[in-house]
């Protein structure tokens, strides 16, 4: 759920987001626009025309293109499958003769999948997503769509290897986990999989012992994970990037949380630049870097030429601030 800095400002609050829109609009009377291109956020949502001002009172395309893309670091680690859905309603009405507020119930369940996330980087639920400011279910609000039926779950559904593969994703997992390693799976059983020559990129404080094993690891599944050791045989040729709990005495398995196969998409090759640099003691900074990598413009593209490894800052030159993923997502 990074090098134009500037992008990222923080959320004006105000106590009449969910008055009557003439309310919200006095000066200017409400329009029906494209969304527009660049607004990352509310893509592919269903339908392409917003209704502007939008429902938290940003006028401008502009305005509704920068601050939403403060959420997308939310929207992509995926802590429910209806924050777009809830975030969209807000920052990118649909364009009707009336404003369609998002259900309360709607808000709850994002509320509840999404702020343990949030408060983990620092940042309480902002109070102008307060759920008690929507109206009660009904005809003309939006409800929760991610209610699913049991012929919907293909039997891996919350297990370690149904993951979404999004950088943000990645590093929201990497600093829960005891271990991440790069490995190929040499042997797959029913509950276990045995990996050879690990790559390591994060591993506890264990002993001699344990370090070792971890270069060789042994993975324990529950019953219900067999689909896990499935993907694992459909795919022996290839490495998995796996990430899990250390053993709790010596001798027992390591318990993946995170299995995703290794390739070199641009998710994966934009988290693994930041492994050596994660700071998960302040998660607040954990993941500085990925909005400039998601939105700035590369050097190559800019026409810059980037600088040699060692090369001096010019006199005068300062260093940028560096900003955290949730910056703009504040109360």
């Amino acid at each position: 759920m990074e090098k134009l800095l500037f992008l990222f400002c923080s959320f004006r609050v105000s106590m009449c987001y969910f008055a009557d829109w003439s309310m919200l609009a006095r000066d200017k009377q409400p329009t029906c626009v494209d969304i527009p291109s660049n607004m990352t956020l509310c893509q592919n949502i269903g339908y392409t025309k917003m209704r502007l001002p939008n429902l938290v009172e940003h006028d401008t395309l502009h305005e509704v293109s920068q601050q939403s893309m403060s959420w997308i670091p939310l929207l992509n680690i995926k802590c429910h499958a209806d924050t777009q859905l809830f975030l969209c309603s807000l920052f990118s009405p649909v364009c009707l003769e009336r404003p369609i507020y998002p259900c309360r119930s709607l808000c709850q369940k994002v509320r509840a999948g999404c702020e343990g996330r949030m408060q983990a980087y620092g940042f309480p639920w902002p109070a102008m997503l307060d759920c008690d400011k929507f109206p009660q279910d009904n005809d003309m609000c939006i409800t929760a769509q991610s209610v699913k039926t049991p012929s919907d779950d293909n039997g891996c559904t919350g297990r370690p290897c149904d993951q979404h593969v999004t950088a943000e994703n990645i590093l929201d997992n990497f600093c829960r986990a005891d271990f991440v390693v790069k490995v190929r799976i040499r042997k797959v059983k029913p509950k276990k999989l045995i990996g050879k020559k690990a790559q390591v990129f994060r591993a506890w404080k264990g002993t001699r012992e344990e370090m070792r094993a971890l270069r060789n690891p042994k993975f324990s599944l529950k019953t219900d994970e067999k689909c896990c050791a499935d993907k694992a045989r459909d795919n022996k040729k290839g490495k998995f990037l796996v990430m899990g709990t250390k053993p709790s005495k010596l001798g027992d398995d390591l318990r993946p949380t995170f299995i995703v196969p290794w390739s070199k998409s641009k998710e994966i090759k934009r988290a693994r630049r930041m492994f050596k640099s994660m700071d998960c003691s302040n998660l607040k900074e954990t993941s500085q870097k990925i909005i400039v990598d998601t939105f700035a413009p590369r050097s190559s593209i800019t026409g810059d030429k980037r600088k040699r490894r060692g090369s001096r800052r010019q006199k005068g030159e300062r260093k940028k601030k560096s900003h955290s993923i949730w910056d703009g997502i504040r109360n």
